[in-house]
């Protein structure tokens, strides 16, 4: 069995430029280069190009474009050969250079901007906002998730907790299972009638309640999501999102069994129902019976 070539490191170039897979060329050898060490050309114009005797502006950077030519047309026809030999094909025709690739903007540059005042345009601001410190330390922002062609119930929450913004999505792990529960219930579908969201897109650190400032910054894309999505209803989980969703700077209690009214920028008045928060239900379940009538409360608006 013949003795494996050895290979110089610009023929392994060239050849895994030529499209050899690399499990392939790792049979072989690489050979040593003991070229003598070149000095490094001296660009034209720095200091040490001005004391070379003999060398003109621009002459030291012509030189190296020539080497390098060179010395690539010298890896090309022994990675050819090489290629041919490998193949069993003495008489093979020439391989064709490799594609210079063309000096294009990546895919990432040149995806289209998604189309402003829609729904994928405001996604794409949460997103990459950076209004306030929230979004330092976030994983993800957490956007929301559920019918977008006008549900019949807007969820808000307070803010996404550490599982949120692990997948991306609100009301995840057993809070969000009481609530899709809770609305079952209620006769509401949480994969076809429900669009669930939070008045903060960014997990704040412990998940603590999120602060006058981070209400107010992310505020501005709630606004826009309501107005976009147009629900029937939206039921306030807690009592960030009930003050956020009717104005008042109150306990949620005294916001409970009332129906408010949330005014878009367009003008259209959606009820606005205020009820606990599902995390809070975990850890006080005295106060379910209170939800449901709440929930019941929201089922029945419009009903004669």
């Amino acid at each position: 069995m013949p003795e494996a070539p050895e290979l110089g490191s610009l023929q392994l170039a060239w050849l895994e430029e030529l499209g050899l897979d690399r499990r392939l060329l790792s049979r072989y050898t690489v050979r040593t280069e003991t070229a003598p060490a070149q000095e490094t050309p001296k660009q034209a114009g720095s200091p040490e190009a001005a004391h070379i005797p003999g060398v003109a502006a621009g002459d030291a950077a012509s030189s190296a474009p020539a080497a390098d030519s060179a010395s690539t047309r010298d890896g090309v026809a022994a990675a050819r050969g090489l290629l041919r030999s490998l193949l069993g094909k003495k008489d093979a025709a020439p391989l064709p250079l490799p594609a210079v690739p063309e000096d294009r903007p990546s895919a990432k540059t040149t995806e289209a901007a998604p189309e402003p005042g829609t729904l994928d345009a405001l996604r794409h601001a949460v997103l990459h906002c950076q209004a306030c410190a929230l979004h330092q330390d976030r994983g993800t922002g957490v956007f929301g998730e559920g019918n977008t062609q006008s549900p019949a119930w807007l969820v808000i929450g307070e803010a996404p907790g550490t599982m949120d913004d692990r997948v991306g999505a609100p009301f995840q792990g057993r809070s969000g299972e009481l609530l899709r529960a809770m609305l079952k219930a209620a006769g509401a579908d949480a994969s076809a009638d429900v669009f669930f969201t939070n008045v903060v897109k960014c997990r704040p650190i412990a998940n603590r309640p999120p602060v006058a400032e981070e209400v107010a910054q992310c505020g501005l894309h709630l606004r826009s999501q309501v107005a976009l999505l147009q629900p029937g209803r939206i039921l306030a989980l807690g009592r960030v999102a009930a003050a956020a969703l009717t104005g008042q700077d109150a306990d949620l209690e005294s916001l409970r069994g009332k129906v408010w009214q949330y005014e878009c920028v367009s003008g259209r008045r959606i009820p606005v129902i205020a009820t606990y928060h599902p995390g809070w239900l975990l850890t006080h379940p005295y106060h379910k019976a209170g939800a449901w009538q709440d929930l019941r409360l929201a089922r029945d608006l419009g009903k004669d």
